[in-house]
This record gives C-alpha cells, sequence and structure tokens, in this order.
C-alpha cells in the first residue's frame, strides 16, 4: 500500500481552513510496483460521511482492510486493478463530493486533481468510482456532473430521496442546535473529546449538508430550519432538493447511459430508510432507459464493506471488456 503526500492547488484556501495537504493512499495488485501498472484499471474508492479513506485499511476478525479483500479477491479471480482512497472530509465531516463555495472545491479535488496524480504517476487505463453513503452519493454526483472522467460508477446505500433520508432528522438537529445555543456552540462542543454521540453525529451531518447543499456566494451557508425556533424552511430544502440524484438522473441521462457499468445496492433494513430512495431511483433510471444493476441484500446500513466483494469485480470486469 503506498502512501502519497499530496497537496492540493484546489483545496488551499478552502473556507472551512481545512488542510490542503492530504494522505493519498493507493492500493497496487500484488506484484505490481508504480512503474508497472500502465494500462490497469483504477477504482476510486470514496468513504462516507466522516470518513477518509485512510480508514478502509482498518480490519476487525471479520471484516478485512480493503488491501487485505482486494488481494483475495484477485486470488478469486477478479483482474488486478489499482485501488485509490481518497480524502474527502472536512471539520464538518465531509463535502459530499461537491464544489461548495462554503466548504471547498471537493469534486474538483476528487475529479481533476487526483485522477491527474494517478494517471501520472502510474499511467493507469480506465477508472470506475465507488463509495458507500455519502460516498456512493458523490459516486453518483460525479459520474453525472462530470461525463467521461469515469467509465464505471458503483452506489452502495448512497443518499437518495432526501424527503425520507434527511426530513426525520431536522427536528432532532434542531433540537440540538437549541440546546447548544447556537450552530457555533455546538461546534465548539463536538470538538471536545474523541467520542461522539448519534445526536451529535446527526446534527454535524445537517450542518455539513447545509453547507454543501445550501451555501452562500460569501461562504455562509442557510440550514432548513431557523436554528432559534426550529421552524421548517420550505424554501430551503428546496434547494438541498436540487441535488438528490433521484431528482438529477434526468438531466443527465447521456452521462449516466455512456457508463460502462451504473452498480447501485442498499440493505433492506437501512436505518436512514434509504432503500426507499434505491427503490425509486431503480425504478427511475428503468423509466429513462439507463442502464443498470441493482441489489437489495438482507442488512441495515452500517458494517456492510462485504457488499465491495460484489462491486469492485464488477467494476473491474466492466472496464477490462468483461474479461
Amino acid at each position: 500500500m503506498l502512501c502519497w503526500r499530496h497537496r492540493s492547488t484546489c483545496l488551499a484556501g478552502n473556507p472551512l481552513g481545512d488542510p490542503a495537504e492530504r494522505r493519498v493512499y493507493v492500493y497496487l495488485p500484488p506484484g505490481r510496483g508504480e512503474h508497472d501498472c500502465a494500462g490497469l484499471p483504477a477504482l476510486f474508492l470514496l468513504p462516507g460521511f466522516v470518513g477518509r479513506g485512510r480508514g478502509m485499511l482498518a480490519d476487525n476478525l471479520f471484516a478485512p482492510a480493503i488491501d487485505d479483500r482486494m488481494n483475495r479477491l484477485i486470488a478469486a479471480g477478479c483482474p488486478p486493478a489499482v485501488l485509490v482512497l481518497v480524502d474527502c472530509s472536512t471539520r464538518l465531516g465531509g463535502s459530499q463530493y461537491l464544489d461548495s463555495p462554503a466548504v471547498g472545491h471537493y469534486q474538483e479535488y476528487l475529479a481533476e486533481e487526483l485522477v491527474a496524480l494517478v494517471r501520472e504517476r502510474l499511467g493507469v487505463g480506465p477508472l470506475g468510482v465507488a463509495g458507500k453513503s455519502s460516498g456512493g452519493f458523490g459516486a453518483l454526483r460525479v459520474v453525472m456532473d462530470r461525463p467521461g472522467t469515469f467509465a464505471a460508477a458503483a452506489c452502495h446505500s448512497g443518499d437518495c430521496y432526501f424527503e425520507y433520508g434527511y426530513l426525520p432528522d431536522i427536528p432532532k438537529a434542531a433540537a440540538a442546535i437549541a440546546r447548544a445555543g447556537s450552530v457555533n456552540a455546538f461546534l465548539d462542543q463536538l470538538s471536545v473529546g474523541e467520542k461522539k454521540s448519534s445526536e451529535q453525529i446527526i446534527t454535524l451531518s445537517m450542518v455539513a449538508m447545509a453547507a454543501c447543499y445550501s451555501p452562500l456566494v460569501d461562504g455562509g451557508y442557510q440550514l432548513p430550519f431557523d436554528p432559534n425556533t426550529g421552524a421548517f424552511r420550505e424554501d430551503v430544502f428546496a434547494r438541498w432538493l436540487e441535488h438528490d440524484p433521484y431528482r438529477r438522473v434526468a438531466d443527465h441521462l447521456g452521462a449516466l447511459r455512456a457508463l460502462q457499468l451504473l452498480f447501485i445496492d442498499v440493505g433492506t433494513r437501512d436505518e436512514y430508510h434509504l432503500q426507499l430512495g434505491a427503490r425509486l431511483l431503480h425504478r427511475r433510471l428503468g423509466d429513462l432507459e439507463v442502464p443498470h444493476h441493482y441489489e437489495e441484500f438482507d442488512d441495515g446500513h452500517f458494517g456492510t464493506s462485504y457488499r465491495y466483494d460484489t462491486s469492485i469485480p464488477a467494476l473491474v470486469r466492466a472496464l477490462t471488456g468483461g474479461r
């Protein structure tokens, strides 16, 4: 596993003051070196909210690290491929892999800067992108927004159909911010200690999504609720809906139909109700005649890295013409 320290140009001076230098972890297949990867497919893996690429190297007795998982997949017949573990984290937990005046140019960082870096150093061939949760959302968005950059994509339990995925958590976030006194006071409290409660993560997610989906041109952002009264702001949430993959697909049919593979899956017991959004997206893609592979599996939202056992070989084979 390689670890490159890369100083980003497009993340320099970002509004949140997050580091422009990121560690990029790169998996090379067994027996390959940096000068022996020309033409190999490369998959860019996008972690979920509060995740970093390095976190995919964690393992335990039952779930192997991504490098061990890929070694096992290759030994079982998956064609060799490079894996790029991406870090687009922010002090708000994540970037949704978007460009936002309140967060920074993270889609540009992924699709232009990192892609150029990997191509320059390794000379790889066709590219794919895959992610879980916020990373799954990011994978869908980048193939829609930047056609031709990635030839295949996988979305595992990605944010979709925002009415079900986000609306239930708005009252929880509004209550937490009201108790803290303000958004800034909540963020100050969050900076103390390592362990975070589920309520804190939910509230942080609402703040991060606001910075990504409803930013202001001056670098601020609008919450979808009044932080003082908790009143729902329908006009702000309408801006969030403009980012919903379910609503965006009709405007990006050419990019989606050009993919060698669009893989979508979700657990039938997802704690954020994302199985409902995935089903609706699956139906909409079918109605719009967008080829894709869709699966549901009996599980929830968490601890599902084993799903890469299915998506990675499918993506690699799609990128290598089925070999």
